[in-house]
Parts: structure tokens; C-alpha cells; sequence
């Protein structure tokens, strides 16, 4: 069965109220909206859209936009705004209009043009296809990455090819998702009572007969959580499914800097890989191979750098786009036909970030931006800053408000400049390295690579890209009354 076969099945089988949800919630309709005309509360019309999410194998905190991208292609129709025009027989197909470019935003769909496969994608894959005779253990893959560089893109991926090539069962937890409340990220028994839950949920939820009994009457307040939660995993669900199996994580930076979670969270993992995915090759393979991905947001500084999931598994490092891939992405998408030369002028003022390049060529293609008009853009944006006068405590707000406003680079420059707002302490180290000077706060150039600020972390420490150095340059230079 392809994806459009699954798509269509998947959508003749919603119930007539989720149908009508999911109507609303494609037309545009906010969830008080949806909940005042069908006469229900806002959490449920959060439920219903999370659990359509599902019945299209979405999952994540991006499931929204996957599932508003999906029925974009395969029914558009249903989406609100939308001029699409079902042809008749009468019309012959070059009478179409050419399909629309749009933005990218959120997690790319399947087999969409904008996604661009990297060597991580070949790492992922071959950690995670089943192993030879000679494997001993179960693989423990750990996916890291600067914000916007693809991470839940690769993993919807990797979802879909060990479902659909591996034969493999798939359960995904996302610990920032609608299954966790924020209060259990300072509870352990709690944190590891929702996890275990979610695990058990996602799993039983595809695969048929699997019926694992009522958590509550399990769960033991006499035995320590960590336990517990191993012991129903691995008795009333990894124990029931005898094909191959992968657990995803996604999320797992929900816990980092959490002094009552970080530690004993990472430890269960950690215990998993050591005492329950390690097998001699006659014995029987009860526990899923597991994949987890750090969001690399700023975090705060608890024993961070004694991580108990250092050295664990595999770890994968998410990079950039090459020249050869910002050509093929500008070609196959954008429709722009980019010489190497060109390539490097963006790549030289924006690296290769996936979220800034698709930016930057979105508004090139709409735009017939030239590349050198991108830097003389960024330049002229710098200039106008400096030359503002205003009160020093509407600084800030002023200056986020003219970001929202510069078209070439709203994305990454609104997004950059609120993170690094919310996390002050970030700010000196991040000030020096801008301005070419040395930087000795190891944690804080840490948290600024994962952040994707900075790069060639910790010997060649630089800006990630010219536009961000032209652009804190105004930034500070404002400032300082400039």
C-alpha cells in the first residue's frame, strides 16, 4: 500500500465527529472556534486533532502542520483559502496551473522536493536496519542538532522506511508533546509513570491484540518508578511483540537542566542500553532498538557535562547543507537555477542552515532577488539600526519588531534574537566571539553550537554565518548609542 492508498483509507475510516473537527481545523478555525460550534470543550478538540494526527501516522509537536501539509497534497480541497480547481475531463492537463511554491514551515512532509537527504540519513539507516548473526546488541542511535537543521524531519523518515521497508513496528514518544504535563518534568514518579504510558500507548495503538493491562493497577507506589516502568515495558509490551521493533524519542531536552529528572531520566535510558539491549546472538531480542533526539535549545547547567548518556549507542551529528545540495534544493523547488558561484555568495552570508536557506531562496524565487542583493539587504538592515534613536528600555522590544518586519530573514533573525532574550547569560560569550575576541565560558559556547550561533566548537570557535555577525554588530552597536 502506497502513501496516497494509506492517506485515503486512513481518512474514510475517521469517525463522522473527528471528520468534522478535522473540516473546522483545515478551513482555518482556531480551537475556541471549533469548540463553540460543536459544542465541546477546547482540550477536546485538542485530543480529537492529536488522535487524527495519529490515525495519518503523525506524531510530534509539528503534527499540526504535517497534517495541514498533507491533506494540501493529497486533498486540498478541505483547506481553507484554497483556489485549487479539480479539472474535468474536458480540460487537458497543461491547462494547469503551475504548482504553487510555498514557504517551508515545520517538519517537510514525505516526499517532498524540499527535503534534502544527508550522510546522517545513511548513518540513521544503517544503524537501525536489522543486524547480521554477528550483532550483539540492540542499536541505540542519538540524533543531534543545532534548532532547525531537520531533526523531526529525519525522524518522520525514519518512521516511515523501518515501517514500510524494514517491516519493522514503530512506537514514537515525544516528550514535549500533548502526553505530558509540565509539572511531571519536576516529578519523577510522574515523569516515568506518562513516559511509560505514552510507550505503551504508541505501541498498542498498531499493533493488533495487544492489550496490556491497566497501568494504574500495575504501577507499585512501593517499588521505585524506574522499575516499574521497565518491568511493565518490557513484561506487558516489548515482551508481546515478537517482530522487530524501534522505540523514537523525540523531546528528550524537556528534561535536560531538570535537577529532580535529568539524571535518574537519562540513567533509565542508559540502564536499557547496558542490561536490556545487549543479547548473545541465540537469545531472544525482547527490547526495541531506541533512536532519541536532542533539540539543542539553550538549556540551564546541571551536570550536563557528566551526561549519563555520553558514550551510550550511536550518536549522529545533523550538518549543514553542502553546495551540491543548496543547487539541487534551488533547483527542484524553487525553480532557480543557481551557478556554484552564486551557491557560495548565499553560503558565505547564510551558510548552509536548511531553515535560513529556505528562506532565502523562497524570497528569491518570489521575489527575483538576485544573490548579492540578499547581502546588500542585510547591509542596509544594519545601517538603518544604527542610525535609530530610542529609549533604552524599548530597545529590545523595537528592535524585535523591525526583525519581524525584514523580509529576506525574519525566520532565523526574529527566532535568534528572542532565543538569546530569554537566555541572557548566553549573551557576553556570544558578544566576544562576534566581535573576534576569545570567549572562555566552555558551557556557554557549548550552548550557543547547540543553538546553531556559532560553530567549530570547542577548537575553532566562529559566527555561524556573516549575517548573523552583521547583524548582532547593529544589534549591539544600538546599544551602545551608535
Amino acid at each position: 500500500m502506497d502513501d496516497k492508498q494509506r492517506f485515503h483509507r486512513a481518512f474514510e475510516e475517521l469517525t463522522p465527529r473527528r471528520r468534522q473537527v478535522l473540516e473546522r481545523f483545515l478551513a482555518g478555525k482556531t480551537d475556541a472556534q471549533i469548540a463553540s460550534e460543536l459544542v465541546m470543550a477546547e482540550t477536546t478538540v485538542r485530543k480529537h486533532i492529536q488522535n487524527i494526527s495519529r490515525s495519518f501516522f503523525l506524531e510530534g509537536r509539528a503534527q499540526r502542520e504535517e497534517l495541514k501539509a498533507l491533506f494540501r497534497q493529497y486533498k486540498p480541497e478541505l483547506l481553507g483559502g484554497s483556489s485549487v480547481v479539480t479539472p474535468t475531463l474536458e480540460e487537458p492537463q497543461q491547462d494547469l496551473a503551475p504548482e504553487k511554491i510555498t514557504p517551508m514551515t515545520g517538519v517537510v512532509p514525505l516526499n517532498s522536493p524540499l527535503y534534502i537527504e544527508r550522510q546522517a540519513d545513511r548513518l540513521c539507516r544503517e544503524a537501525l536496519q536489522i543486524g547480521s548473526s554477528r550483532q550483539t546488541s540492540v542499536p541505540f542511535l542519538r540524533i543531534k542538532g543545532a534548532r532547525g537543521l531537520g531533526k523531526s524531519s529525519l525522524l518522520m523518515r525514519l518512521r516511515h522506511w523501518l515501517e514500510n521497508e524494514q517491516k519493522q513496528i514503530v512506537g514514537f514518544v515525544d516528550l514535549g508533546g500533548f502526553d505530558f504535563e509540565p509539572g511531571a518534568f519536576r516529578d519523577l514518579n510522574k515523569l516515568l509513570y506518562q513516559f511509560t504510558y505514552a510507550v505503551a500507548h504508541s505501541f498498542s495503538a498498531i499493533v493488533p491484540n495487544l492489550r496490556p493491562p491497566d497501568l494504574r493497577e500495575y504501577w507499585r507506589d512501593d517499588v521505585a518508578a524506574a522499575s516499574n516502568c521497565t518491568d511493565y515495558l518490557e513484561t506487558h509490551i516489548f515482551a508481546k511483540i515478537k517482530q522487530p521493533k524501534t522505540l523514537i524519542i523525540d523531546g528528550i531536552d524537556k528534561v535536560l537542566g531538570r535537577q529532580e529528572t535529568q539524571t535518574p531520566f537519562l540513567n533509565l535510558l542508559r540502564s536499557w542500553n547496558e542490561r536490556k539491549m545487549k543479547y548473545v546472538g541465540q537469545g531472544a531480542i525482547l527490547w526495541p532498538s531506541l533512536a532519541i533526539a536532542y533539540s539543542t535549545e539553550p538549556f540551564p547547567h546541571y551536570e550536563i557535562t557528566d551526561s549519563p548518556l555520553q558514550n551510550v549507542g550511536i550518536q549522529v551529528e545533523l550538518e549543514e547543507f553542502d553546495v551540491e545540495q543548496i543547487v539541487d534544493l534551488a533547483k527542484d523547488y524553487y525553480k532557480l537555477e543557481l551557478n556554484y558561484n552564486e551557491v557560495n555568495y548565499i553560503r558565505q552570508l547564510i551558510g548552509g542552515h536548511p531553515a535560513l536557506l529556505n528562506e532565502a531562496l523562497y524570497q528569491m524565487s518570489q521575489n527575483e532577488i538576485k544573490p548579492e542583493i540578499l547581502e546588500k539587504q542585510s547591509h542596509e538592515l544594519s545601517k538603518y539600526l544604527q542610525k535609530i534613536e530610542i529609549q533604552v528600555e524599548q530597545k529590545k522590544y523595537i528592535f524585535t519588531e523591525l526583525v519581524s518586519r525584514n523580509d529576506p530573514f525574519d525566520y532565523g533573525l526574529g527566532k535568534i534574537l528572542k532565543l538569546l532574550q530569554a537566555h541572557e547569560e548566553l549573551m557576553p560569550c556570544f558578544k566576544k566571539i562576534v566581535q573576534g575576541e576569545r570567549c572562555t565560558d566552555e558551557f556557554a559556547k557549548y550552548q550557543l553550537e547547540l543553538a546553531g550561533l556559532i560553530r567549530g566548537y570547542p577548537f575553532e570557535v566562529r559566527v555561524r554565518c556573516e549575517l548573523y555577525r552583521q547583524f548582532f554588530n547593529a544589534y549591539w552597536g544600538l546599544e551602545r548609542g551608535k
